[in-house]
């Protein structure tokens, strides 16, 4: 059975070390990074740290750091349309 519960914790401090890297690998201040992603310097901080940050900010931050329009690709057309594709998954994932 696939496991659809929500990540651990600890994945959200994994998405501030790459969000860092990143910043790190294209030479940008924190300071910078908050200009550029129109945010507080305290939400790329928070970010960085694996701390809770609002969604927009995240959003912005990420739009900075990897060129990508804000949501391009986070609302893609769905796996499943209906409960019933869930149900045919599930099975063709049991038969094997």
């Amino acid at each position: 059975m696939t496991d659809y519960s929500l990540p651990a914790p600890e994945s959200i401090g994994e998405i501030g070390r790459r969000a860092e890297r990143l910043r790190d690998l294209m030479g940008m201040t924190v300071e910078q990074l908050a200009a550029e992603a129109s945010v507080a310097e305290e939400d790329v901080q928070a970010l960085e740290a694996g701390a809770a940050v609002r969604l927009d900010a995240v959003l912005a931050i990420h739009a900075v750091l990897s060129s990508d329009v804000i949501g391009a690709s986070l609302f893609t057309r769905p796996k499943f349309w209906s409960i019933d594709d869930v149900v045919a998954f599930e099975q063709r994932g049991l038969r094997r």
